[in-house]
């Protein structure tokens, strides 16, 4: 009597495993998908996270950044940029007797100016998104722009092109009503990673240096500090989703220093 053979052609099995492969894959999507629907069925309609960035700005130092963490926070990429601003130059010396004809310096180049942002680039991140003006609430916290879309810069820190101090753009990571925000990955960033940051004609490069993760109780206010060269400070929510506060527990810090 004849054997049949079981096994199934070298082809039939490739193709088993591509479709095993593809199921995999399907699977994983339809998961991801009924976490997102889970976490908007968790918040109220319309209402967005909650940055809640105290800032504390009487007390805030003028040395280096404090680097404590929250017992969850990740590891920390990177060393926080807190190099002292540089000191203005010096008055020229009044000569005695001025020459007949003052000699002209060669040209070294002209320093960029200071500028309003108006949007931030992150190319990796494929972020392509507006900036505008926000202010300190009366509470003490930094305001948000309500469109997580929108990213906001803190208008009473510094400008992008200048030598000294920080420039604060805050954003909300997500909305229950309209999804991922701008920075909904920007934990993701790693040292090295480039950012630019655009206002009119003006454009800034910026290279990240750290990458942190605090406690949003412990938010250190020497990251708003201003007396110290400039660099740019990027915030949003980050850490676990508390469902009956309706807030994230941490900040994530992005620093960043201008490129050279």
């Amino acid at each position: 009597m004849a054997t049949v053979s079981h096994r199934r052609p070298a082809g039939v099995r490739r193709a088993d495993r591509r479709n095993a492969a593809w199921q995999v894959r399907h699977d994983r999507t339809l998961e991801l998908r009924m976490v997102w629907r889970e976490r908007l069925r968790s918040r109220p309609t319309g209402a967005l996270a909650v940055l809640g960035l105290v800032l504390g700005l009487t007390t805030a130092g003028t040395g280096a950044v404090l680097l404590q963490r929250s017992a969850q926070a990740d590891r920390p990429l990177g060393t926080v940029p807190a190099r002292p601003a540089p000191a203005a130059p010096a008055a020229p010396a009044v000569a005695a007797a001025a020459p007949a004809t003052v000699p002209r310096a060669a040209p070294t180049g002209q320093a960029q100016p200071v500028f309003v942002p108006q949007r931030l680039e992150v190319g990796k991140l494929g972020i392509s998104a507006p900036v505008v003006p926000v202010t300190v609430s009366a509470g003490g916290a930094l305001e948000v722009p309500p469109n997580p879309a929108v990213l906001g810069w803190w208008a009473a820190g510094a400008r992008p092109g200048g030598r000294a101090g920080s420039i604060v753009i805050d954003g909300h990571v997500d909305s229950a009503a309209l999804g991922p925000g701008a920075f909904f990955r920007l934990s993701s960033l790693v040292p090295g990673d480039r950012l630019v940051v655009a206002g009119g004609a003006a454009r800034q490069a910026y290279t990240v240096a750290a990458v942190r993760r605090y406690a949003k109780s412990s938010l250190p206010s020497s990251v708003f500090d201003q007396q110290l060269a400039s660099r740019l400070v990027l915030i949003t929510c980050g850490g676990s989703f508390n469902t009956a506060t309706r807030h994230y527990s941490d900040n994530v810090v992005v620093f960043a220093v201008p490129a050279r």
